[in-house]
């Protein structure tokens, strides 16, 4: 096997695209009705095309050579179509629908030879002269392969419309995933934004009841100190003096109130320390009673020394 005909990468992948059909619906029709089939289809001079640039004895070589090999090129001269025409060289007449017969006629090689034109089977059949290198043939509808062609085409068309059912069986998968995943996301979705709401109502409720819980403070505040002033309203009716005295009162009170708790306030962190002021208080008065009582013998015996006198 030579190198450009070792299998490719290509080849051993999955055909997953429908390929082009080799042949037509109706290729029997196509033929009878094509223009250049009724044409072809008519005998007519054909003519061996290759090497035309080397000689005639070298060309006669050549043309036999091929044969041999099983192919050869003619041309039909009416309407200059070329065609290369591939064949069994070990088969004739009788053993195969493809051959090369140099039997059949002497100084000329009958050939047969198949294949596909624009969608249509055809044979060709004709013979060349060996000599001059030309002859006659024409093109034939080959009804057995074109039954194989149309059975070919048939199962085509079956595994194509099978890859669309199943490429639309896909589509449909994809989409119901997609709408599945799409409705996953917007259930999500709709859970976060029920979530904010909750949070931003929660938030809400707590700044509401802080608002509340001030405004009652402030309004309790507002009482306490409205009936703090309304105690300590100052009595109408009186004069100057009584107005002034009155005042001082009050600071002397609220003095002696503040007094009083600095006092308890010292009590409760020093212990005692009104019995030490009580104690301080009868100490230096009996300090000062002893001091007087130390005074009293000098006054009386002055006054003892004055009646001795």
């Amino acid at each position: 096997m030579l190198p450009f005909e070792t299998p490719t990468i290509f080849e051993q992948l999955p055909r997953f695209i429908f390929q082009m059909p080799r042949v037509v619906t109706d290729q029997k029709a196509k033929f009878e009705n094509d223009e250049l089939f009724r044409k072809l289809s008519r005998e007519s001079e054909i003519r061996y095309t290759g090497y035309r640039d080397r000689p005639l004895e070298e060309r006669q070589i050549r043309f036999i050579n091929g044969c041999r090999e099983g192919h050869t090129d003619i041309a039909f001269v009416s309407t200059g179509t070329n065609l290369q025409l591939l064949f069994n060289p070990l088969a004739n007449a009788f053993t195969g629908t493809d051959y090369c017969d140099f039997d059949k006629e002497k100084g000329k090689v009958h050939i047969r030879s198949s294949m596909i034109i624009d969608g249509v089977c055809i044979r060709w059949r004709g013979y060349i002269d060996l000599e001059r290198l030309d002859g006659v043939g024409c093109l034939e509808y080959d009804e057995d392969r074109g039954r194989i062609e149309d059975a070919i085409l048939r199962q085509q068309i079956e595994q194509y419309k099978l890859r669309m059912r199943e490429f639309e069986e896909r589509q449909r998968l994809y989409k119901l995933a997609q709408a599945e995943h799409q409705k996953k996301n917007n259930s999500n979705t709709n859970n976060a934004n029920s979530n904010n709401n909750n949070n931003t109502a929660a938030a809400a409720m707590i700044t509401t009841a802080t608002t509340t819980m001030t405004t009652t403070a402030t309004a309790t505040i507002t009482s306490t100190a409205t009936t703090t002033l309304a105690t300590t309203t100052t009595p109408a009716n009186l004069s100057k003096g009584e107005l002034r005295k009155y005042h001082i009162e009050n600071i002397l009170s609220g003095n002696m109130s503040n007094h009083n708790n600095n006092n308890h306030h010292h009590a409760g962190n020093h212990g005692h320390p009104n019995h030490n002021h009580h104690n301080h208080r009868n100490h230096h008065h009996h300090n000062h009673s002893e001091n007087h009582h130390h005074h009293h013998p000098h006054r009386h015996h002055h006054q003892a020394t004055v009646k001795k006198h």
